[in-house]
């Protein structure tokens, strides 16, 4: 998906994964909140204003993946890391929602296809397929176009693929919380935590007891019988039983 966003812009949305930043945080980040050399950012305003969305400032660190993209943004005009393109701060309303989108379709991060005709006039418009390749069209015989339909992904959301990344990598939730700057790691886990099936079984598959000692087929069929004789053996012999009996048989 990097590599589809636009060059300009490719810096921000490269932060925004490595650092799981909110938009406001990224809009509102000073090259003086950035030390490389100390590898370090901090994070304490959001847009124009002198504090985060929740109002928790804190330090994150600037990974070695990250660090060229840092540099790139750093030579830009102005104060801000991410500016606008005359130097100003970007425009709360800007698209960055619908620019990640388009580079989710070029980069094959789809839910499926719709097949449309080439030919003007047509009208021809298939149901939703997960094939990318599109033959003639039945109506007119003319090409087909397979448009792409990408995955439903605001620019808010990559805050959540840093989570769901980093628990998939195995990091502790506790770091995950740190990254994100959540006081709960209910919250943490249960919100930007989207983990599938697949990855909670590649952690149960982690344990491991060594080798089980578990007793044949017939040694089950042998044992189960004499434990249920010895539980109502133990049962017809228990003192607070045959004291009820005795009572029951005196009314």
């Amino acid at each position: 998906m990097l590599a589809e966003i636009p060059v300009r812009l490719r810096p921000l949305y490269a932060t925004a994964l490595y650092t799981g930043m909110r938009k406001g945080e990224l809009g509102g980040l000073r090259k003086a909140d950035v030390d490389l050399s100390a590898g370090e950012i901090r994070v304490w305003r959001s847009w124009d204003a002198p504090r985060t969305k929740d109002g928790k400032a804190g330090l994150l660190p600037v990974v070695p993946a990250l660090r060229p993209y840092l540099e790139t943004a750093l030579r830009s005009p102005g104060e801000l890391v991410f500016p606008g393109r005359k130097g100003e701060m970007m425009r709360r309303d800007v698209a960055l929602d619908r620019i990640l989108r388009r580079a989710l379709a070029r980069a094959g991060v789809v839910t499926g296809y719709v097949h449309r005709c080439r030919r003007h006039g047509c009208g021809f418009r298939d149901e939703p397929k997960h094939e990318a390749e599109a033959g003639a069209c039945p109506q007119c015989q003319y090409q087909l176009y397979a448009k792409p339909i990408p995955r439903h992904v605001r620019f808010p959301d990559l805050r959540h693929s840093t989570a769901t990344l980093l628990l998939k990598a195995g990091v502790p939730l506790a770091v995950v919380q740190k990254v994100l700057r959540r006081s709960d790691p209910r919250l943490t886990s249960e919100i930007y935590g989207h983990l599938e099936l697949d990855d909670v079984r590649r952690g149960l598959e982690r344990l491991d007891f060594g080798p089980a000692a578990l007793p044949g087929p017939a040694a089950v069929r042998v044992e189960a019988p004499r434990a249920r004789m010895a539980a109502n053996a133990e049962t017809r012999t228990a003192p607070g039983l045959q004291t009820e009996k005795r009572r029951a048989g005196t009314h």
